[in-house]
């Protein structure tokens, strides 16, 4: 490494540095959007995954993919005590409800 240029070595060297900076940004914002998870009322199972999932989409666009998502699902529904199952398959719960 010491044949390379000083620019490539500090590169090379601070390539750590933003995925470590992503996984700081990503364990502050999940408890946040956790209590909003929280906060909300949902009619059914599958009003809750679409908010979880709009939050994952939220997480993985505004932090700049800080987190593979299906390990952002995870933790929500360990958090929020959801089976895997249900996260995994989320096309058995429909919309079709008598409004």
């Amino acid at each position: 490494m010491s044949e390379l240029p000083l620019v490539q070595r500090v590169i090379y060297s601070l390539f750590p540095v933003p995925i470590l900076l992503s996984w700081f940004r990503w364990n502050y914002a999940r408890y946040k959007y956790l209590g909003d998870i929280n906060k909300k009322f949902y009619h059914t199972p599958a009003d809750l995954l679409r908010h979880l999932e709009m939050i994952v989409e939220a997480i993985w666009d505004k932090y700049y993919w800080c987190w593979p998502k299906p390990w952002m699902r995870k933790w929500f529904a360990n958090r929020l005590n959801l089976t895997l199952d249900l996260l995994e398959s989320p096309a058995e719960f429909n919309d079709e409800r008598d409004d």
